[in-house]
């Protein structure tokens, strides 16, 4: 058995599984939300708040519509946002906008309820990491709906950060204040080992409780 630990402090000695610095954002697509019971214009304006509310949370790097149309064109697929309703076709659209993870979900109207149901799936294994679900009584509400969407995905998704510096007890963090940090925060200090030659995990070694925060970095 060959027992080996990455060592090297810059590329990540240690990694923690909570708050992600905004170098390694993961990189996140909101496919165009079906519609059922309302009109497609609906469910688009619903598919771009949710979008825009996404990138409010500084958490994600989700690409514009226009800007997801146009690198589907410049690969010339035959594939189109509006176009692609099947979950394979959908994922196969985000790995070509070289996505991490995919929104994808409906709007829908029934007996008066609207409700958004979104799926987040990991697009290397196309499996669904989780679902959540918003409703509301009006359609000026779904933008309520797509806000507090928006934050449970961002409250799901486990952020990840690296430990620049060790010295005692203590430890230095790439992450600060911008990306969310706050003091008593916990996290879970985490080692890649190499216990089989080419296969990596990850071993649990210490629980951190954050003490200082500056705007990029906490100790």
């Amino acid at each position: 058995m060959v027992v080996r630990w990455a060592v090297a402090a810059l590329i990540g000695l240690w990694n923690l599984s909570t708050v992600a610095h905004a170098a390694e954002r993961l990189r996140v697509v909101v496919h165009e939300l079906d519609a059922n019971g309302v009109s497609p214009q609906v469910a688009r304006v619903v598919s771009e708040q949710l979008r825009s509310r996404l990138i409010e949370t500084r958490r994600f790097v989700v690409p514009e519509r226009e800007k997801m149309e146009a690198v589907v064109a410049e690969q010339s697929v035959s594939l189109s946002l509006l176009a692609c309703s099947s979950q394979e076709c959908a994922i196969e659209l985000g790995r070509i906008l070289q996505a991490n993870k995919m929104v994808v979900g409906s709007v829908s109207l029934l007996n008066q309820t609207y409700s958004i149901n979104t799926r987040f799936l990991d697009l290397e294994t196309g499996a669904a990491e989780f679902s959540a679900e918003e409703k509301c009584q009006t359609a000026d509400d779904l933008f309520l709906a797509a806000e507090r969407l928006a934050a449970r995905i961002a409250a799901s998704v486990p952020q990840r950060g690296t430990v620049t510096a060790v010295s005692g007890e203590n430890i230095i963090i790439d992450l600060g204040a911008l990306d969310g940090v706050s003091t008593g925060m916990q996290f879970r200090v985490l080692r890649r080992v190499e216990r089989v030659q080419g296969y990596w995990e990850e071993e649990q070694v210490a629980l951190a409780v954050v003490t200082s925060v500056q705007p990029t970095w906490s100790r």
